[in-house]
């Protein structure tokens, strides 16, 4: 049995790197809360684009920082890839954070159930938790500076970023290499749970108005259970910080007899709209 992993490429992902500032404006929810559940589904092909898998991710909300969700204290958020039909080859999109049950993170969200990846700048909204310290999704340790500055330091091999299942398909994520170790700037701490939390909160506080945070809407749940659609993507601009893939190995069932990585252009959604074709000359 062969499973296989596409991986969008490169530079069909570009992702310009925020500041805090602009996670906190920017994001219409901000939580800290769990994975209790990850399911996958299918879009369906029309306007434009072919049928694309989807992941479903359902937090609980143990803590609101901004906004609310319609459905109380849980919010279901909807990234593109996950296992396609037959469970035997997964799609991933570089710069997509990946999710598993049990995660612990703190979030930044925006565009849920319209946009690629419902987190602002993408895996740069998302936060993990790991026993009561703050990480990046790729697991770096984050500092806080005086100014309460996020500064991203040493990547830790944390089992949470290497290791992921998507449907049938496991996969192992190279660990951080070897570098030089990371001094934090004078006066930086290591970011715990309680004071990143206490730090979002100052910085929504100051880069939001009082009347925009009492007047945001509760933000809806991506519903699973329902058919939707995606729009076709639209050109891209040249790249600021393009998203990189990351290494992987593949590791599924005992019967696996091959394993490989596939990279592959989604033409269909990926080519820029083509004007009228020109005459050819005689």
């Amino acid at each position: 049995m062969l499973y296989a992993l596409t991986m969008l490429p490169v530079g069909a992902s570009i992702i310009d790197p925020v500041t805090p500032q602009q996670l906190s404006k920017d994001a219409e929810l901000v939580f800290e809360g769990e994975v209790i559940s990850v399911d996958y589904r299918m879009s369906e092909p029309g306007n434009g684009a072919p049928s694309l898998p989807h992941t479903f991710v359902t937090y609980r909300i143990d803590r609101l920082l901004k906004g609310a969700s319609q459905d109380g204290n849980i919010i279901v958020l909807r990234m593109q890839g996950g296992p396609m039909q037959g469970g035997h080859m997964a799609m991933m999109v570089a710069g997509m954070p990946t999710f598993d049950v049990g995660d612990r993170d703190l979030l930044f969200v925006r565009g849920n159930g319209q946009a690629i990846a419902p987190l602002v700048g993408w895996d740069q909204g998302r936060f993990r938790v790991v026993n009561g310290l703050v990480y990046s999704d790729d697991g770096h340790e984050i500092f806080l500076d005086p100014q309460n500055r996020f500064i991203r330091g040493q990547a830790r091999p944390l089992p949470e970023v290497l290791t992921h299942r998507m449907g049938k398909v496991e996969i192992g994520f190279a660990a951080p290499s070897s570098a030089t170790p990371f001094s934090p700037p004078s006066g930086a701490r290591r970011a715990t749970e309680s004071e990143f939390v206490r730090a979002v909160q100052r910085l929504i506080t100051t880069t939001n108005r009082p009347e925009a945070l009492k007047a945001a809407a509760p933000q809806p749940s991506a519903k699973p259970g329902l058919p939707f659609r995606i729009a076709a993507s639209a050109p891209l601009p040249a790249p600021k910080r393009p998203a990189v893939a990351p290494a992987v190995t593949l590791r599924g069932e005992p019967d696996l007899i091959e394993q490989r990585l596939v990279e592959e252009k989604l033409r269909r959604t990926l080519k820029a709209p083509q004007g009228p074709k020109q005459p050819k000359r005689p």
